[in-house]
């Protein structure tokens, strides 16, 4: 496992740091690790039924989208930064 750096961009329930280190291998951990600090609610608001992130939540790992890396299961490195952006719509 590494350290790396998780910043969160928007509002996500019950997430109050914008920044945070944790240990992980791979963005699916990283995810696991936050479900399980953040607990239910967070899960709730951040995966479906499938265990993945709900569609409107986009998440990167040092400026790439991970649906466009292998997914879950993107390996990370050193230092690496996962940020976490929810997609903000409206008018």
């Amino acid at each position: 496992m590494v350290r790396v750096r998780v910043t969160f961009s928007g509002a996500l329930a019950n997430v109050k740091e914008r920044k945070l280190d944790v240990e992980a291998s791979t963005v699916g951990q990283v995810l696991n690790l936050l479900a399980t600090k953040y607990g239910e609610r967070f899960k709730e608001e951040f995966f479906n039924s499938g265990r993945t992130p709900k569609r409107f939540i986009n998440v990167y790992v040092n400026g790439k989208e991970i649906r466009f890396l292998k997914g879950l299961d993107t390996t990370l490195g050193p230092d690496d930064d996962v940020t976490i952006l929810p997609a903000v719509s409206g008018g």
